[in-house]
């Protein structure tokens, strides 16, 4: 097999990867912030210091 069709490969798989991981952090986003907020609202009396 020959490099450029190997590098252009993983150059694709990165792409397709970084958008793939970008949509389903897009998505899941309202349920991450739900979470942050029940945390928040548990750990509200520990100092962060």
């Amino acid at each position: 097999m020959e490099l450029e069709s190997i590098g252009s490969y993983i150059l694709l798989a990165f792409i397709l990867g970084f958008f793939s991981i970008a949509l389903l952090s897009n998505f899941f986003f309202p349920f991450f912030m739900d979470a942050n907020d029940k945390i928040n609202k548990e750990y509200k009396d520990i100092p962060l210091d």
